[in-house]
């Protein structure tokens, strides 16, 4: 949040399936701010059939080939193992913490102000692993989709 003259702003975090959640509200005001109303419900993927875009005659995509995917084309219904840096493994410890889609994980990455080191720490957090190069890869996707894409 950018402020321009005095502003005030209460720091507020929530976990949720071991997942945890920033926000910055001000301390004004209030009545000012429209309510907060809840997100509206996740759609399910596009049926595919065979997921042709994640394999190309029965082989995974080069990682240049994902990327080019990725950043690409609009978010749309894009899983979580779409975005590079973000495979199987990782996949699936994301949807167990009720990330499936891949703008879940590019609305926290705004969310963190597109910040390099605090994505890639909340990243960590939710794999539990210390990869630099998978959380990195994710991480530079997610900031070029933003620079063909933004907000």
């Amino acid at each position: 949040m950018q402020c321009f003259g005095s502003c005030s702003t209460q720091t507020q975090t929530v976990t949720e399936k071991g997942v945890t959640y920033y926000s910055a509200l001000p301390t004004d005001d209030m009545s000012k701010y429209p309510p907060l109303r809840p997100p509206a419900p996740v759609p399910p993927p596009a049926p595919m059939g065979e997921q042709v875009d994640a394999q190309v005659g029965g082989q995974a995509p080069t990682p240049t080939q994902k990327r080019r995917d990725f950043v690409g084309g609009p978010m749309g219904t894009k899983l979580v193992t779409g975005i590079p840096g973000i495979g199987e493994k990782y996949g699936k410890k994301l949807n167990g913490k009720g990330i499936e889609y891949a703008r879940q994980v590019y609305g926290q990455f705004q969310f963190l102000g597109m910040d390099e080191a605090r994505f890639i720490q909340w990243l960590k957090e939710i794999t539990g692993d210390n990869s630099d190069h998978h959380h990195k890869a994710c991480f530079e996707a997610l900031n070029e989709f933003y620079k063909n894409f933004p907000a």
